[in-house]
């Protein structure tokens, strides 16, 4: 009995992948590094502030100011006095 080619057996092997890697962005504007990430909250709302004021939009203006505020406070910070509460009293 002969055997035909689509019986014989298949060698057993490990496939192969191919991998390219992502080459890293050139340095220049745009370009952020890691510690830039912590950042990007605080850009965004730096850049719905240009916006705002370019548009003369106070609403808005307001809104953006906001947001950055809460941004900057969530941040880990230590409380000091308020100066402003001193000189009331």
């Amino acid at each position: 009995m002969s055997n035909l080619p689509f019986l014989k057996k298949k060698q057993s092997g490990i496939a192969g992948i191919s991998m390219e890697y992502r080459k890293p962005d050139a340095d220049g504007e745009g370009h952020h590094d890691k510690e830039d990430n912590k950042d990007d909250g605080l850009q965004a709302a730096a850049d719905d502030i240009i916006a705002c004021v370019n548009q003369n939009d106070k609403v808005g203006l307001a809104k953006a100011l906001r947001a950055a505020f809460e941004i900057l406070d969530s941040e880990p910070h230590v409380e000091g006095e308020h100066i402003e509460e001193e000189e009331e009293s």
